[in-house]
């Protein structure tokens, strides 16, 4: 729908807003949050993006009544010239954009797209489709010439904008149209001007609080009933993982020997065996995880960790016949296995103690934020890309696989995408890739167990990544003990088969120091470039905007 008819009469709602542009949240977290995933439309060419601008304080201003904090994720750039400049309806760029894979979530993650025109209209303009996950802005083209007191204006604007369209996405109809807000106060569904007025107050009224009731407002700590885990294990739209599985790994994932060799029979009993291992939460496993997430939560605050403490928790359980029980996560939801739940569970108590309390937080807690780490890889990957590149010295890439590799595979949930290298010293034109393959000559293989490790080499040649191969043609294989320049130069030995999991299994252990209120000096360059890099990265509040 057309934004207002005068949409600056509304902008008193945030004026007398006190709202602090540039200071981290210290207060306690709202309870419950809205995913957003902005969607930056530009040209065929990558070029000429939309205007975009996210004021994210003054917009949770407006839904602070309602203990409702707008979650936005690291904004995400979709080529379609048309779609950008509103030649073509807004249903089809919905249909484009997820075919194309630009859309995030299964209708719990609101999807805004920033546009230039919307059906031939300039903006300020928007559309929020009633009671659906997707929404429309066209914030229009900013003045080089502004005074400060027309951006401060303009930021209200644009918060205006944006929250009163997802007000339409949360089933709030105009005050116009409904008997339940009147349209003679500044509401943020109304068209009318109250200079008197604070938006704390009237920005929401009770009846709408009570309607605000839409799948995509979620618990800040997200414990999934069966019929939602069933859908959310299967989340492929932050990346591909069931379309990308093999016969040996599914084998091993679900601990059955199978007999048909149809690749999408395979992955179609995948996706089942996965959806039949979710299980409920027992009362005492949500009032213990909720317990524990919360004490992390207040640790990470005190160590102005924003990034993590700000990111919601949203949880599956499964039975722990499904990957041996290793954690893992999917999307944006972390996955734990029957034996996780019990291991916490045999701790926590209402009335835990003190020292029972710390243990909990150090082992437990480190588990949960090794898991949310990887959450926060795919909803903010520009980060991790920096500390992996600029930080790390990987080279990202595209590398012409194998079939002994892809056979033998193990598709890391954690770290689907293996594009990372390892520079080799001194031949600036070769690389190490390190795979974890399943050992060849094992019948039914188990997890972990009959993982191993392989590095193989791999060289630019003709702008292209490929394996390196001796004079018989083989593939070129070293152990990672051949490599210890580069397994020494981490101060853990698990994961560093992937910088999704160095980086995992190292914030872990960062956060465990903070439990013990111990911090060594680190020696390694790596662990020296990882604290600069959480530093500058995870303790401040994303800042978002092109305008």
């Amino acid at each position: 729908m057309q934004f207002f008819k005068s949409v600056a009469v509304l902008i008193i709602l945030f004026l007398h807003s006190n709202y602090a542009f540039s200071i981290p949240q210290k207060e306690p977290l709202n309870s419950f949050v809205i995913i957003i995933q902005p969607i930056v439309v530009q040209g065929d060419d990558g070029n000429n993006p939309a205007s975009m601008a996210l004021p994210k304080n003054l917009i949770d201003e407006t839904f602070s009544k309602a203990h409702v904090d707008l979650h936005f994720l690291e904004p995400i750039f979709y080529s379609n010239t048309k779609a950008r400049d509103g030649v073509i309806d807004l249903d089809k760029i919905v249909k484009m954009a997820t075919e194309d894979g630009f859309i995030r979530g299964q209708g719990e993650i609101l999807n805004m797209f920033f546009v230039n025109e919307l059906q031939g209209k300039k903006g300020p303009v928007a559309h929020g489709m009633l009671n659906e996950s997707y929404t429309f802005i066209a914030l229009g083209t900013k003045k080089t010439t502004d005074s400060t007191a027309d951006i401060l204006q303009r930021k209200h604007l644009q918060a205006l904008v944006i929250t009163h369209e997802v007000a339409q996405n949360l089933g709030l109809k105009h005050a116009v149209n409904g008997e339940n807000v009147s349209n003679d106060i500044a509401n943020i569904q109304t068209q009318q001007n109250d200079s008197e007025r604070s938006p704390a107050t009237y920005s929401l009224n009770d009846y709408q609080i009570r309607e605000l009731k839409s799948p995509l407002v979620r618990p800040r700590i997200d414990i999934l009933a069966v019929s939602d885990a069933r859908k959310a294990i299967l989340d492929e739209t932050f990346e591909p993982y069931f379309s990308k599985l093999q016969k040996r790994e599914i084998e091993t994932f679900i601990q059955e020997k199978l007999t048909t060799s149809d690749i999408n029979d395979l992955r179609r009993y995948a996706r089942k065996r996965f959806q039949d291992a979710v299980l409920p939460f027992s009362e005492t496993e949500r009032n213990a995880l909720t317990y524990i997430v919360k004490e992390v939560n207040v640790l990470l605050l005190q160590n102005n960790i924003h990034l993590m403490a700000n990111h919601p928790w949203r949880f599956i359980k499964v039975d722990s016949w499904l990957c041996g029980g290793f954690a893992h996560t999917r999307g944006s939801f972390i996955i734990f296995s029957q034996k996780h739940l019990d291991s916490l569970t045999k701790i926590w108590q209402k009335d835990i103690n003190e020292k029972d309390s710390l243990e909990l937080l150090r082992e437990f807690g480190g588990l949960l934020v090794h898991e949310q780490m990887h959450a926060l890889q795919r909803s903010f990957p520009s980060k991790f890309v920096q500390l992996n590149t600029q930080h790390w010295d990987f080279q990202k890439a595209i590398i012409e696989s194998d079939e002994y590799i892809t056979l033998n595979q193990v598709s890391n949930p954690d770290a689907p995408s293996a594009e990372w290298l390892v520079p080799k010293p001194q031949q600036p034109s070769e690389f190490y890739w390190v795979r974890t393959l399943l050992k060849e000559g094992v019948d039914l293989p188990k997890m972990g167990k009959d993982f191993t490790d392989q590095i193989f080499t791999v060289i630019l040649k003709e702008e292209k990544y490929q394996l390196k191969r001796d004079y018989d043609n083989q593939l070129i294989i070293n152990s990672i003990d051949d490599l210890t320049f580069y397994r020494d130069s981490y101060p853990v030995t698990r994961g560093i088969d992937h910088p999704n999991e160095i980086s995992a299994y190292m914030f872990s252990k960062v956060f465990r120091d903070m439990v013990s209120k111990t911090k060594d000096k680190p020696e390694l360059k790596n662990e020296i470039e990882f604290n600069k890099w959480i530093e500058l990265e995870m303790s401040k509040p994303l800042n978002i905007g092109l305008d």
